[in-house]
């Protein structure tokens, strides 16, 4: 019989943890000088994870700390996410992928906010740097990102001291020509102050970096470098 699979933060002396306005975190690896953007959901099962926990005790951890309901096969995909992150280590029977994939496209269709790990980029960084001590609203993330010839899908963007809103207007820009012809933005969807969903479409040129700008009002929000794109080879 297999050992019963349990979760835990790896290496912790090396992670500096700093939890955000709206639930989310980032995480510093001191080891490699990489900063991980949690969201919500994966937020909660990191810190969950403070102590070794089994799959249905890590689903009742973060039911607890989110205040909804989580299954465990939401606790499994935000396992996943941070383990390949470097951020848990599992102990006992190792997680399948192809159990993972399953898990997290039925989690999709159903419409549940999944458990989404970021490493950010440089640039991600210093703007990540810049804005979240100064109380001034910027981007900190999109997800996910662009890859193929071709892309259109929904994706999200979170903001950091942000007040998105039905008004909100959403560009993206290319500051080294990432793209080829129109970067269309369309169906802008206000999940709360610092979420919003839009759908985005074009075709991939070269790979690299978008900017993304969210302006509400009189506030504009900026992310320098947030969206990658993959080349399109």
């Amino acid at each position: 019989m297999s050992a019963v699979s349990r979760f835990v933060q790896a290496h912790p002396e090396s992670l500096t943890v700093e939890s955000l306005p709206d639930g989310s975190t980032a995480v510093l690896d001191t080891r490699t000088g990489t900063i991980h953007a949690l969201n919500v959901p994966a937020a909660a099962a990191f810190a969950a994870c403070r102590v070794p926990l089994t799959g249905p005790e890590l689903a009742r951890a973060m039911q607890e700390a989110m205040g909804q309901t989580v299954t465990e096969d939401l606790a499994l995909t935000a396992v996943a996410e941070l383990q390949a992150a470097g951020l848990l280590t599992v102990s006992g029977e190792a997680l399948d992928e192809r159990s993972h994939l399953t898990r997290r496209a039925l989690l999709k269709a159903a419409g549940v906010a999944l458990p989404t790990v970021w490493a950010l980029t440089a640039s991600q960084q210093r703007a990540y740097a810049q804005g979240a001590g100064s109380g001034t609203g910027f981007i900190r993330s999109v997800s996910p990102n662009a890859s193929g010839c071709s892309f259109d899908a929904d994706v999200e963007i979170t903001g950091e001291n942000t007040h998105f809103s039905a008004s909100s207007v959403v560009v993206f820009s290319k500051p080294g020509g990432v793209t080829h012809g129109t970067i269309s933005v369309t169906n802008v969807r206000v999940n709360s102050p610092t979420s919003l969903t839009v759908r985005l479409t074009f075709l991939v040129g070269e790979g690299g970096e978008l900017d993304v700008t969210v302006t509400t009002g009189s506030e504009v929000a900026v992310g320098h470098g947030v969206f990658r794109v993959e080349s399109c080879v």
